[in-house]
């Protein structure tokens, strides 16, 4: 029974992973290009996020094992929308910050607008956003929540690791490490573009939250 569970959410996983939400790939590849000198410090951003998922994934999932289902039926619906509104106003919040940096070190004429920003935003960011992100419904995860229900809290820690490290599988290594290389090459060969492109991506950042709360908001 637990070997058929565990295999069961490393296939659904990975299948999540492949179809992972396009926004979220999206900021991560921002946080990449605003922080990044290169492919290594690219992927501990991608880190960073997953370990948060991961921590957020896995206290839901001992809760559950302790609790029964009425975390599922009782309490999960109650936040569904709330997820979605940190989610994306950590989005604007993220653009914002962004532009005001830029600008701050364009006024300063600092070497730092033309560099990768070393600032701790960018670790703690998507910390926080991949916590929020591992919590939010979705049909692979209201399966993970299912089974682990009905299994001793050890038992639910190894399946919600499984669950985390195979949605971690997808297209998005390849596109940090992609936008690791691009933001090194940016920084050294078109340095006096860089606040244009900063400013691009921040203000689409901006959009993209804006926009879903919006529609969130509407649907109610």
């Amino acid at each position: 029974m637990f070997a058929t569970c565990c295999l069961t959410m490393l296939v659904t996983g990975l299948g999540c992973g492949f179809g992972c939400n396009s926004q979220i790939n999206y900021f991560l590849s921002s946080c990449v290009l605003f922080s990044s000198d290169g492919i290594r410090r690219a992927f501990r951003t991608l880190f960073v996020f997953y370990a948060g998922k991961l921590f957020s994934v896995l206290t839901l999932c001992v809760m559950t094992s302790l609790l029964g289902r009425c975390v599922l039926l009782d309490y999960f619906a109650e936040y569904v929308n709330a997820v979605s509104i940190i989610v994306n106003l950590s989005f604007i919040t993220v653009g914002i910050f962004s532009i005001i940096r830029a600008i701050q070190a364009k006024n300063h004429k600092c070497s730092c607008d033309r560099s990768p920003d070393k600032s701790r935003f960018y670790t703690l960011t998507p910390v926080v956003v991949g916590a929020v992100y591992g919590i939010t419904p979705c049909a692979p995860f209201l399966m993970l929540i299912g089974y682990a229900a009905g299994l001793e809290p050890v038992q639910s820690i190894v399946l919600g690791i499984i669950f985390t490290l195979a949605n971690a599988v997808s297209p998005v290594l390849l596109l940090v490490a992609m936008m690791g290389a691009v933001s090194k090459k940016m920084y050294l060969t078109i340095p006096s573009l860089v606040l244009c492109v900063k400013v691009i991506v921040s203000t689409a950042l901006i959009l993209i939250g804006s926009i879903r709360i919006y529609l969130l908001a509407a649907s109610l």
